[in-house]
């Protein structure tokens, strides 16, 4: 599984030895400029909502708002890579980026109409049957390098959906403007079509602990 974050004992032995040792850096003789990169993405584009936006408390716990992004694309463009910058991480549970192609953005242009704050609720998807996923972020996620090669090809005209999950349970009262990156491949045609499939295991349960008085 890409991206994996399970360690071993041993791994999480030799962490436990480092931090009590006080972190120390690697090699010491290393000058700053000739660390190696840590983020290899390369950020081709940028876009986010036009204006800060106050989840809505009134929901309950929850508020998912999909905001409309408009990427200005006037060819097929192979989205390599992503990056999202949560505006409030206090807050901010998940997001999802989306594709609509021209083909349903009356839909969605009823939906931002009949909708607030830049855009409209929308829980459980885009609220576009036809929308495909172009990624996602969740907590401690970096930015998402697709497999070389390979990217998420978004037709010209496509506006992207960014749905953001606001969790209230412990902040009620702010505002938020999450940011979406992308990593554009030079041409459509130099890479192979990548396909973002959900997938979820709705049997997993885990069992209450016994309380001990």
């Amino acid at each position: 599984m890409v991206g994996a974050r399970g360690l071993t004992e041993e791994q999480i032995s030799d962490i436990q030895s480092w931090v009590a040792g006080g972190m120390p850096e690697g090699d010491q003789s290393m000058e700053p400029s000739e660390m190696p990169p840590t983020d290899p993405f390369v950020m081709s584009a940028q876009f986010e909502p036009p204006s800060p936006y106050t989840p809505d408390a009134s929901l309950g716990t929850d508020d998912y708002h999909c905001f409309v992004l408009n990427p200005n694309l006037s060819v097929d463009t192979a989205v390599t890579a992503l990056n999202i910058i949560p505006g409030d991480r206090r807050v901010v549970h998940h997001v999802l980026l989306y594709g609509v192609d021209t083909a349903d953005q009356a839909q969605l242009s009823t939906l931002v109409a009949g909708g607030s704050g830049g855009g409209y609720t929308c829980f459980g998807g885009s609220g576009i049957n036809s929308a495909s996923i172009i990624g996602g972020w969740v907590p401690g996620t970096q930015a998402t390098m697709f497999p070389k090669g390979t990217g998420v090809v978004v037709k010209a005209g496509t506006m992207i959906v960014m749905q953001v999950h606001y969790n209230l349970l412990v902040v009620q009262h702010t505002t938020d403007q999450t940011t979406a990156q992308l990593e554009y491949a030079a041409s459509s045609t130099d890479v192979t079509p990548a396909y973002i499939v959900p997938m979820y295991n709705d049997t997993f349960s885990v069992a209450p602990a016994r309380c001990r008085p």
